[in-house]
């Protein structure tokens, strides 16, 4: 098979071919890319090598950029896009438990996907898109690893996982600061629950607004996924998950949510995607390392195998061009890059790690998010505290059920082999002070009135902004 675009042609590698074929497409014939394929993937696609890609990751993401590019998959990018959908979920939920739930789901899902917009949306689309934008310049390239030495305190907000009211209950807490008072958000902002997009839009604008006590930070959900990722983790993952939960309140359906999915959703496939590129250049901006004092704020904590013990680490450069050639599923095995490592590590407690941490940030003490079933405690590794901050309610509606099976099922599962004890995780957010000293805070929890509000608006098919 060859693929061709800007006079270029280059001959697809074995692996790639497989994967196509896997999901329908004609390999046979010579395909012109419409719309041209990113520049990253081009080169990517020619020097593709299976030795290279042991499990297929790679293969898998550049397969799915090539079919959204070919017309003879589809006679638009958004017939395509549909396509590889339905290819990919039948796959993953064949034979399942709820088979025919899944495939009702899929199928409405694939629907939405050949819209090309939703135009009673599309000025919040457009407004979504300048919010990026602008957060965007105002990170740089994102390399740098923030100094809050500056301020007297700390207030730290970990993964929200669109959970909107988890957001404004945590804001309306925290209140008015002071000038000498710093606001900082651990990342995995969307994805999980239901409203990603108004989570993202309200830390927008709070970063927008006062972008010198504001600071975001990139986590392992601020990359951009790919359709199948996304329809492997609804209907395969957190479905299953649901499931063993018992947690049947809502529709099946509704165990998770996804940006992009929730965007095409919202807005049509044109349009949805296009907000979430703006998403992944944003993204691909934010800092993922801050440091108040000796204490190192990060979504996790690792380093990748080429580091070099007792280097002192001054910025964490970005990777998009590695997220760009291996797809957010390879990018995220091989942890080859600093970015990579800092956000996706989940367990912190490898011999050496925290003492190469510890001299490569020159800090005493750490606080991560990621690791939800941790939340509220705080451990003590290498004679260094770690304290883990997640702050998305899993009782909340707004949530999907991996927060729930996150506190309850890992946290029983794994906790009293860390010394967590077995009770859930707690959904918290952090003040950390000049001293050192921080003070751990309980979300406050939902009303019964905003819930009951929250569930009609679902029924009616509202979203909040």
């Amino acid at each position: 098979m060859q693929i061709t675009q800007d006079g270029q042609i280059i001959r697809v590698p074995e692996g790639i071919i497989s994967a196509l074929a896997r999901n329908g497409m004609d390999t046979e014939t010579k395909q012109e890319m419409q719309p041209p394929l990113h520049r990253d993937v081009w080169y990517a696609t020619e020097a593709y090598q299976g030795d290279g890609d042991p499990k297929g990751l790679q293969a898998e993401y550049l397969a799915e950029q090539i079919a959204r590019s070919s017309p003879s998959f589809g006679t638009t990018p958004r017939e395509r896009a549909a396509r590889w959908l339905g290819a990919v979920g039948a796959k993953q939920i064949s034979g399942e438990p709820d088979e025919a739930a899944r495939r009702a789901a899929l199928k409405k899902l694939g629907k939405k996907a050949r819209r090309a917009r939703n135009p009673r949306h599309a000025r919040r689309a457009r407004e979504l898109i300048r919010l990026f934008e602008e957060s965007r310049q105002l990170c740089g390239d994102g390399s740098r690893v923030v100094d809050l030495d500056s301020f007297a305190e700390v207030r730290i907000v970990g993964d929200l996982h669109g959970g909107w009211r988890s957001v404004k209950r945590i804001t309306g807490e925290i209140g008015s600061r002071g000038q000498d008072s710093a606001l900082v958000y651990l990342g995995d902002f969307p994805n999980n629950g239901f409203q990603s997009a108004a989570v993202l839009r309200h830390v927008l604008i709070q970063h927008i607004n006062d972008p010198n006590r504001v600071f975001l930070l990139a986590g392992n959900h601020e990359t951009a996924e790919t359709l199948a990722t996304a329809i492997k983790e609804m209907f395969k993952t957190h479905w299953d998950h649901a499931l063993k939960l018992r947690k049947r309140q809502f529709p099946p359906k509704r165990c998770y949510g996804h940006l992009l999915l929730d965007l095409i959703g919202d807005f049509g496939y044109d349009l949805g995607t296009e907000v979430y590129e703006a998403f992944a250049v944003w993204a691909a901006h934010l800092p993922c390392a801050a440091r108040f004092g000796k204490t190192l704020m990060s979504h996790s904590l690792g380093l990748p195998e080429s580091y070099e013990a007792g280097t002192l680490i001054h910025s964490i450069p970005s990777d998009e061009g590695d997220l760009r050639r291996l797809g957010y599923e390879e990018w995220k095995r091989r942890k080859s890059t600093l970015r990579a490592a800092m956000v996706n590590t989940r367990d912190f407690r490898e011999a050496g790690l925290i003492d190469k941490l510890k001299t490569a940030f020159d800090v005493e003490r750490f606080v991560v998010g990621h690791s939800h079933y941790r939340s509220g405690v705080v451990l003590s590794v290498s004679g260094s505290d770690i304290v883990t901050v997640c702050s998305s309610d899993s009782t909340s509606p707004d949530a999907g059920h991996y927060m729930a099976w996150e506190y309850e099922h890992e946290r029983g599962r794994l906790g009293p082999g860390e010394g967590l004890g077995s009770g859930p995780a707690r959904p918290v957010y952090l003040k950390v002070y000049k001293n050192g000293s921080f003070e751990l805070v309980r979300v406050p929890a939902a009303s019964w009135l905003s819930v009951a509000g929250a569930l009609l608006r679902r029924c009616w098919g509202l979203r909040d902004r």
